[in-house]
């Protein structure tokens, strides 16, 4: 059931596989044997790394289909886009992301 709940995530994501390896900084080769389902136990950091850059939990992947995690009924497809790709930003580009954000949250009030 994980490996299914894994695969729907990077399927709504719209992302291949090299493209997720680049943004979470989880090599390539390891993503496509846990997608392939070669690797029957993967490194629990490398899950929760990979599941976190989608946007989910560690209990999403395990316990709930991911249409009906409460996730995205609170989200847009755009809204958990843009969180996935601040995930993958390092601290510089957070910074960066967050003063923008800040600065139009206050010129929209």
């Amino acid at each position: 059931m994980w490996l299914n709940n894994l695969r729907t995530m990077k399927a709504e994501s719209k992302l291949t596989t090299k493209e997720i390896a680049l943004q979470s900084g989880i090599p390539e080769p390891t993503l496509e044997k846990i997608f392939a389902g070669k690797t029957k136990d993967p490194k629990l950091e490398t899950i929760r790394q990979l599941v976190h850059f989608f946007g989910h939990t560690l209990d999403d992947l395990i316990e709930n289909p991911i249409r009906n995690t409460s996730i995205h009924n609170e989200f847009s497809d755009s809204e958990l886009q843009h969180m996935k790709k601040y995930r993958a930003l390092d601290p510089y580009g957070k910074d960066m992301v967050d003063a923008v954000l800040e600065h139009e949250y206050k010129r929209s009030q």
